[in-house]
This record gives structure tokens, C-alpha cells and sequence, in this order.
């Protein structure tokens, strides 16, 4: 059998595909761009895919050696929830020498080595000119990739940003775990991680993808559900004097240690918000603050 036949081995994966002892994983397409000149029909929005590699998780002590962006244009009409993409374009990436060697896990994870950099520079103006521009800044894991970008082009200043991992509640879409590449593996497709670019358009197919819960209900998809969440009102809730004892009920609710400001946090929608205050009252704990915040002030 010739298994460079590609017609043959498509009908071979779907034939296996509808057996449900095994799952086939299709390689995503390579990336492509679609531009559109039609005339708005409805409330548009530019949006910025962004992801950056690093040689560490330490953003004031460690340095950018890889950046990819995709622009995407997307949509709406009436009440939001359903965005129709009109363009998109190939991810552009850049290589950027640290100035010093990059560690040798990262380029094992990465595969991006020092003789791969030497001499690289990222083009700032181009992902000035990107950045300034987008209503949404969108990141797996917006928190690691938004620290460095700011870091990086102070100038920036704070824009919106959405974060697929942590804004879509996977598990209600039947797909466990928050991982870019398991994720895809999940909607049936895979990539090679960890290159920015291909993480980018990876993320792209990811969010564009229409989960098997949805597909009987309307045509929504992975990015209907994320835009929803970051245009969606939500409280950072701080739990100030909080007594030490209560540390391990406040992070099995999801509160988080900011070592800066010393105080457990969380952020909660409306609904949650009042729910966290009858159960603050309960408890006698002190009064928590709540501050509404935005895309801007979220994934700092």
C-alpha cells in the first residue's frame, strides 16, 4: 500500500475514526491567511493572537527570544454571542538574541538554540504597530505572556487581554485539562508545541473550533465563549484580614496569593461575587474589597 496516498489514508482515518475503540488526530494545515474587503455588516473587532518563548518565567530577569503574532478580524451582529471571522492573517514570528545562552532545558523545550538566535532581533515597530492596534490582546495563558510583552514595550501601556486558558471553562465543553496541545488533541487535531508561531495558529484552530456540546445548540464557538467572558463584568475580591486558619478554605475556593499586596484574591463574576459575600458573612470573616476590573486590568 502506498501510504504517501493521500486520498487513501484520509478514507483509512475516517474509516478508523468511526470505530470508537481508537481516535484519530489529524496534523493541523500548514498556516494561511484570508483577507476580506466586504463591507461591515455589523460591529467589528481586531484581535491579536500573541505568543512569546522565553529563556525563564521570570519576566524582569529573563528575556524574549521568541515572538509570533496573528492578527484576526472578527464580526458581530445583535447580541454578541456569535462572531463570524472575516480575515485573518499568517502568523508572523521573529527569533531575539538574549545576549547570553539560553538555558539548555529551554532549547530542549523549545528547540531554539544560542547559534538558532545569534543575531536575531524582533522588528518592535511592527509589534508596536500590531499591538496598538488591537480591541484584544489574546494569549494561552495571557498572565506569562502579557508580563513579558509589557515588560518588553513599555510603551504598550495597558491594553485588553483575554486568556483562552484560564476564560473558557474547558471542562463544561467536555475537554479536560487547560494544556494548548492536549486541547487540540481533543478538538482531533495536533502540532508541533512550543514554537511560537505554531502555537499561535494552533490556538487559532483551537478557538475556532465548534465543541461537540454546542454543535446540536448554535453555532458558537471556542472564541464566542471567550469573547463573551472577557466583555463580561467581573470583581477582583480581596480577602483583607482574613485569619491565617482560613488560608486552606480560601484556596480550595480558588483564591490566590499575591505576594506584593500580601493578600488571598480571586476574581468572580457578578453572580459569584454576591454568593462570596453571604459566604464571607457566615463565616464572620472581615468584609472582603471588591473592585470591578476589565480585559485592561485583568492577567496582571
Amino acid at each position: 500500500m502506498n501510504f504517501m496516498n493521500t486520498d487513501a489514508n484520509s478514507n483509512l482515518a475516517d474509516i478508523v475514526d468511526r470505530d470508537n475503540r481508537f481516535r484519530v488526530l489529524r496534523r493541523l494545515e500548514e498556516p494561511w491567511g484570508k483577507e476580506s474587503d466586504e463591507p461591515a455588516r455589523g460591529r467589528r473587532r481586531a484581535l491579536v493572537l500573541v505568543d512569546v518563548e522565553t529563556t525563564g518565567l521570570d519576566p524582569e530577569h529573563d528575556a524574549i527570544i521568541e515572538l509570533a503574532l496573528m492578527q484576526v478580524v472578527v464580526e458581530s451582529e445583535g447580541d454578541d454571542l456569535v462572531h463570524r471571522i472575516v480575515s485573518w492573517t499568517k502568523p508572523e514570528e521573529w527569533l531575539q538574541d538574549p545576549g547570553r545562552e539560553i538555558p539548555e532545558r529551554i532549547s530542549f523545550l523549545t528547540g531554539i538554540t544560542d547559534d538558532a538566535v545569534a543575531g536575531q532581533r524582533i522588528d518592535d515597530d511592527r509589534v508596536l504597530e500590531v499591538l496598538s492596534k488591537a480591541d484584544l490582546i489574546i494569549a494561552h495563558n495571557a498572565r506569562f505572556d502579557r508580563a513579558f510583552i509589557e515588560q518588553r514595550y513599555l510603551e504598550l501601556g495597558p491594553r485588553p487581554w483575554a486568556c483562552s486558558m484560564n476564560e473558557i471553562d474547558w471542562l463544561t465543553l467536555e475537554m479536560d485539562g487547560k494544556n494548548l496541545g492536549y486541547l487540540l488533541m481533543q478538538s482531533g487535531r495536533f502540532y508541533q508545541a512550543h514554537h511560537a508561531a505554531n502555537d499561535v495558529w494552533s490556538l487559532f484552530k483551537l478557538l475556532t473550533h465548534a465543541p461537540a456540546h454546542f454543535q446540536l445548540l448554535d453555532a458558537r464557538t471556542c472564541l464566542d465563549l471567550l469573547l463573551e467572558a472577557s466583555d463580561a463584568e467581573s470583581y477582583r475580591v480581596e480577602a483583607l484580614n482574613a485569619p491565617y486558619g482560613f488560608k486552606d478554605r480560601l484556596k480550595s475556593r480558588g483564591y490566590k496569593w499575591d505576594p506584593k499586596k500580601r493578600v488571598w484574591w480571586t476574581e468572580l463574576g457578578y453572580p459569584e461575587y454576591l454568593s462570596e459575600r453571604d459566604w464571607f458573612a457566615e463565616l464572620g470573616l472581615p468584609s472582603f474589597v471588591a473592585t470591578p476590573i476589565d480585559a485592561t486590568q485583568r492577567h496582571l
